[in-house]
């Protein structure tokens, strides 16, 4: 038996990922990762007697390319003797009718998809292709989106009915247990696309700390996660008396007195995650809000991702896809400058001043920029599609960046965008272009935006 199977197989005992007489779903794709998945598991059935059937879910987001991951699949699967099912689902058409990432949009169709099929099957466990390289590629990722311990924690080879065998394989010898064993594989055009965040820090982040700060990173935050993860299980989750019903989750106001806060905003999370089915885009600061109404007894949070918390009756409660929003209108307004622009029919004041700073400009949101960047006219108007901005060293497109910091689709066109002759320079509160900034010696004017009813 190979080395790369014998250890996969103790991975899987340590960590019971799998039980004997489980049924198995795999996730498929093609590509190394899960080829080299269903290949070990294949010669894994026996020994630990289990059974496995293959699960492809075609995105039809590549064109050709994607139908030709669905043959590869299809003939591996015939190949090897082991049951296939394949789905076809439109991401593309499904984001254009929703809105979102398209990653978080994939990734969930995805993993519902093999939940439905799962479930169908009777199938106790699915288990997916992640390896170390991508539990590095995770942590990153959190940490520069400013994550808590539970970005950090990254990916558990276990959570519910996910199993990820392969989480302690590095990348290179999934490759070369594939070289070796002789068996092909298909590679996806995407992952090369560096306007994905996580691809950037695959293609270069990664190579870059590899090369100058410490050759071993990926195994370095291997360590980082498990321990996090042990540190957890030793401090002990709190196990939550969760109703469901029908549209919403409950749990009583009471279970969280007497906790510790950090037991608490734990538990919170929790709660989220089971109440609105995500937390991708949850912040410190989301759950700090949900902490506040749990003090309270009353009140609501709106989620990113179109969820919603309120206290009230003694309950916490957990709504998921609540609202249901017509289009909104859009809007754009002239800004003189300088000049104090009351804006009512929006509800908003963008001050413009280009003397010095005072105190009568705190509260609201303040901007400085560099008066001779801005090419008047200037407006402030809402969210377009194609709308862009640089910021740092590169474009980027504002629904990428409203995705980033979790401004769920229905709020994008309530918030101001501050526009110049070119494209916008200010978005209050989140970011504001490179072009504009104050360099040295610059002259500089200030911006201030607030809510009429705040002033």
């Amino acid at each position: 038996m190979h080395t790369l199977v014998t250890r996969v197989q103790l991975f899987i005992q340590e960590h019971t990922l799998l039980s004997s007489d489980d049924h198995v779903v795999v996730g498929f794709s093609g590509g190394a990762d899960s080829t080299a998945l269903a290949a070990i598991l294949e010669k894994l059935m026996h020994p630990l007697n289990f059974t496995l059937t293959l699960f492809h879910l075609n995105h039809q987001l590549r064109g050709q390319e994607s139908d030709r991951d669905e043959c590869f699949v299809s003939e591996w699967s015939r190949i090897h003797g082991l049951p296939l099912r394949v789905e076809r689902v439109d991401v593309a058409a499904l984001r254009k009718k929703q809105g979102g990432s398209l990653e978080d949009i994939a990734r969930s169709v995805r993993y519902r998809a093999m939940k439905s099929v799962a479930q169908e099957l009777g199938a106790r466990k699915i288990a997916v292709g992640h390896n170390m390289d991508d539990q590095a590629e995770t942590v990153l990722l959190n940490l520069i989106r400013g994550s808590g311990m539970d970005g950090l924690r990254g990916m558990l080879p276990a959570r519910e009915e996910i199993v990820r065998p392969l989480l302690h394989v590095r990348r290179e010898e999934i490759e070369s247990f594939l070289a070796e064993e002789g068996l092909p594989f298909v590679s996806d055009s995407s992952n090369r696309d560096l306007s994905i965040t996580r691809n950037r820090i695959r293609h270069q982040l990664l190579p870059l700390i590899v090369e100058h700060f410490n050759p071993k990173i990926r195994e370095a935050l291997f360590r980082l996660t498990m321990n996090i993860q042990e540190e957890s299980k030793s401090e002990g989750r709190a196990l939550i008396p969760v109703e469901k019903g029908k549209g919403a989750h409950r749990v009583p106001l009471s279970f969280f007195d007497e906790m510790t806060q950090s037991r608490r905003l734990n538990a919170l999370r929790d709660f989220v995650r089971l109440a609105c089915g995500e937390i991708r885009h949850i912040s410190r600061q989301h759950i700090k809000s949900l902490d506040y109404l749990v003090k309270s007894g009353r009140g609501e949070v709106c989620l990113p991702g179109r969820a919603l918390v309120k206290a009230g009756e003694g309950y916490l409660w957990g709504f998921r896809s609540h609202l249901l929003l017509a289009e909104t209108p859009a809007w754009s307004f002239p800004l003189r400058v300088p000049g104090e622009n009351e804006i009512t029919a929006v509800g908003l004041m963008i001050e413009v001043r280009d003397t010095p700073f005072s105190q009568a400009l705190k509260g609201g949101i303040t901007a400085v920029f560099n008066k001779h960047s801005l090419l008047l006219p200037l407006r402030v108007r809402s969210f377009q599609p194609g709308d862009r901005m640089a910021v740092g060293t590169r474009e980027k497109k504002i629904k990428e960046i409203m995705v980033e910091y979790g401004i769920p689709v229905e709020w994008r066109k309530l918030i101001p965008l501050v526009c110049d002759k070119e494209k916008v320079v200010w978005i209050p509160g989140v970011a504001l272009d490179e072009r504009v900034k104050v360099r040295d010696n610059s002259s500089s004017v200030y911006f201030r935006c607030s809510r009429l009813s705040s002033r």
